[in-house]
């Protein structure tokens, strides 16, 4: 999908997609809607998007955390730069596991907002 690009880069991002066989336009029916109704409506897996001046970034997390599949690629109005937002999974293993280590790592986990549930173990019972 590709939205609020100068209509120059646009046209050339346009035709670049189009040209590629392993590559769709998702966006061409819905480019009169807002771009949340339009990823609801298209479920692009990436955007193309003007706006690479770091003001933007906000708006691109929010889009991801409706959206955690969903790729941003922030292009700069001229075309030379671009900032790729995605959500990755992340695991870390932790050895030695102690309570304040676990403490640390909910408190490095922005928002700290904790939810501490149960682990229900089944016992199978041979007969």
């Amino acid at each position: 999908m590709l939205a609020h690009l100068p209509p120059l880069l646009h046209g050339i991002l346009a035709s670049a997609v189009a040209e590629q066989a392993d590559m769709e336009r998702t966006d061409d029916v819905t480019e009169s809607l807002p771009l949340a109704d339009r990823i609801a409506v298209a479920r692009p897996d990436v955007i193309v998007a003007g706006g690479d001046d770091g003001r933007s970034t906000e708006h691109y997390v929010r889009l991801l955390r409706t959206n955690p599949a969903l790729r941003v690629l922030a292009v700069a109005a001229d075309g030379r730069s671009a900032t790729l937002y995605e959500l990755r999974p992340h695991a870390t293993v932790m050895r030695e596991v102690s309570l304040a280590r676990v403490l640390d790592a909910i408190r490095a986990s922005e928002p700290a907002r904790v939810a501490v549930t149960r682990v229900e173990q089944r016992v199978e019972h041979g007969g």
